[in-house]
């Protein structure tokens, strides 16, 4: 079925990047401060380090932490006072984010769906610290958010598909919900069957955004648009409805970093582009980027606003079938760090080759390389994590039937090292905890 045309209007909210992270009590320690003319300003951020969370699945799903960052050969079976979480590794393959020296899983100890929170107790070791359930219709880290000690979003279509809801991380207990205004709503008429929330919520400043999607009764798209909702977090009300003139499916399912924050505050979105193929409704990913504190959509970015890997992968193909970007992956710097399926797909069983790569794209120039001291990874062994940035390098899973683990990429001198062998079982997640005075 055609999706009818959209002549639809542009528009976004402000974009900065701050994390507000709760404050830490030095004991034995005093700042003095002077109200003269010679203040030095405000006193710098300090960071402290309160471990590093393995987590791992498929051998069981295990979660563990650590005061330094892990590393060699490890066997996930042998940990002591590890978490362990019920159900097997296709329901674990998600993995979590840290905020605030705790750790945010998307499933609880018992297998459950929704948003556990782990913290560090006396004793070193990670426990339970409240849960969310969001229902069997989301599992990914990506569904979730977190803006601030007290103030997180999320989603939950068996509550509802038209509001996003509110949860506070400290108590990991449900606040409220945002619903939709009548700018989203009045799309939701005619031959529309569904809302689909299952995608992404990502904060930005004082901003969070997540997608919305309208579904015809036969499951095709019903506007040939991206739509995208912006919330202030300060006040929890609706700012902006950007809508960009071609469709785009954003995390589906919602298993991967598709829209990651540089550093300086751009935000990238990537997506598959909804079109007829003859794998059906998709084709190549493509990225659209906001930058920071635009209002709009940045259409000088690639070719019209959008952008495309087939100049940097190897082999991009005949542009019958599609690449996809199965992974996402996380910025610093204007550097992307991505993991690519570097062939092109004309097949279903395609998808099952092991040819999934390591990629470092510049997103200012639009260049970028594989990494070939990294091995290649296969979707039919693999976790859905994106690399992930820890103390100046770039940690890339790879899951192979020859390989499980973590590949190492420097990012001052682009050396290349195996970082973290598993003896067992299947990488997820690999984290910081730290928090932030």
């Amino acid at each position: 079925m055609k999706m009818r045309t959209s002549n639809l209007k542009m528009s976004y909210g402000r974009l900065t990047f701050k994390n507000t992270l709760t404050a830490l009590v030095l004991s034995g320690i005093f700042m003095f401060t002077s109200c003269n003319n010679n203040d030095d300003g405000p006193t710098p951020a300090v960071e402290t380090e309160l471990g590093y969370v393995l987590h791992t699945n498929s051998a069981g799903i295990f979660i563990q932490v650590s005061d330094s960052l892990f590393s060699g050969t490890i066997n996930p079976t042998d940990f002591t006072n590890a978490v362990q979480v019920a159900g097997d590794g296709n329901i674990g393959r998600h993995g979590g984010k840290a905020f605030n020296g705790n750790y945010y899983a998307d499933l609880s100890q018992a297998g459950d769906v929704g948003i556990q929170k782990y913290v560090r107790n006396e004793s070193g070791n990670l426990e339970g610290a409240g849960f969310i359930s969001t229902g069997a219709d989301i599992r990914s880290s990506s569904f979730f958010d977190i803006a601030s000690e007290t103030k997180g979003y999320y989603l939950d279509p068996g509550r509802s598909t038209s509001a996003l809801q509110v949860f506070d991380p400290s108590s990991m207990q449900r606040t409220g919900q945002i619903d939709f205004p009548s700018e989203v709503t009045q799309y939701n008429t005619g031959d529309v069957a569904r809302i689909n929330m299952a995608t992404f919520v990502k904060v930005n400043g004082n901003l969070v955004y997540t997608q919305i999607e309208f579904y015809n009764a036969d499951g095709s798209l019903a506007y040939d648009s991206t739509f995208v909702l912006a919330f202030n977090t300060m006040t929890d009300s609706f700012e902006e409805l950007l809508i960009y003139p071609t469709a785009l499916i954003l995390a589906n399912p919602p298993n991967y970093d598709v829209v990651t924050v540089d550093s300086n505050g751009d935000m990238y979105l990537m997506g598959i582009l909804a079109k007829e193929t003859a794998l059906g409704n998709f084709s190549s990913t493509y990225v659209a980027c906001i930058r920071s504190g635009a209002t709009s959509f940045d259409t000088s970015f690639g070719t019209d606003g959008l952008f495309d890997f087939s100049g940097i992968i190897e082999n991009p193909g005949t542009g019958n079938g599609f690449v996809l970007t199965f992974f996402g992956g996380n910025m610093q710097d204007g550097k992307l760090y991505i993991r690519i399926k570097s062939n092109e797909v004309l097949e279903f069983a395609q998808l099952a080759d092991t040819d999934i790569d390591a990629y470092v794209v510049d997103m200012n120039t639009l260049t970028g390389f594989k990494i070939q001291d990294i091995p290649s990874s296969s979707i039919g062994a693999n976790s859905f994590c994106a690399p992930q940035i820890i103390d100046g390098g770039v940690f890339y899973p790879v899951s192979s039937d020859d390989f499980q683990g973590f590949y190492r990429y420097d990012i001052a001198t682009g050396e290349v090292t195996q970082a973290i062998t598993l003896a067992s079982g299947k990488p997820v997640q690999l984290a910081k905890l730290e928090t932030t005075e």
